[in-house]
């Protein structure tokens, strides 16, 4: 980050609510404390790292909350617990009460392939509507032709969401 993101990333990390955690030990401290706090960590599909302990124990709560961001590849833990079909979902090779509310964010995806992504976003899979989709990962001349795709699928269902491909340059305001 240069500049002003930078700034903006350093105010963030100055914040005194904020903290940034390196070790499972003090993860399983957090999570014993009744305090709200939101937890931002990544893995992919759940398959692996902190995100998967830390979901064990905030799933069994009822007044937990899960965020997704994007997309979950079909069979993945990831998936399993936002298809919410189950009472209890397999986790470390035990089960786990699915109790706590899931959130599913369709802003970011990383792990969806083309044809996934023009279902997905034009309304194939789920009932969300965006305002605007931007396609920013991927070399420029896929992302065009990406973008014109899933257009042509969302004005075929009748929405008026845009697909906007961005670079460094673009500045997208929500």
């Amino acid at each position: 980050l240069e500049g002003e993101q930078l700034a903006k990333w350093q105010e963030v990390c100055s914040w005194d609510k904020v903290r940034f955690i390196d070790n499972y030990d003090e993860v399983e401290s957090l999570l014993k404390q009744d305090s709200p706090m939101i937890f931002c960590s990544s893995s992919g599909m759940l398959n692996a790292g902190m995100a998967v302990g830390i979901a064990e124990k905030l799933l069994p709560h009822a007044k937990n909350c899960i965020c997704f961001i994007g997309y979950s590849v079909e069979g993945t833990l990831s998936w399993k617990i936002k298809q919410k079909k189950t009472k209890t979902v397999t986790i470390n090779g035990k089960p786990v009460a699915s109790r706590c509310k899931v959130t599913n964010l369709h802003s970011f995806s990383s792990h969806i392939q083309r044809d996934d992504i023009i279902k997905y976003y034009s309304g194939g899979f789920g009932t969300g509507t965006y305002g605007k989709i931007c396609l920013q990962h991927g070399n420029m001349k896929d992302r065009i032709g990406l973008a014109s795709d899933l257009q042509e699928a969302i004005e075929k269902r009748n929405r008026t969401d845009k697909v906007v491909v961005v670079n460094k340059s673009t500045e997208i305001l929500l």
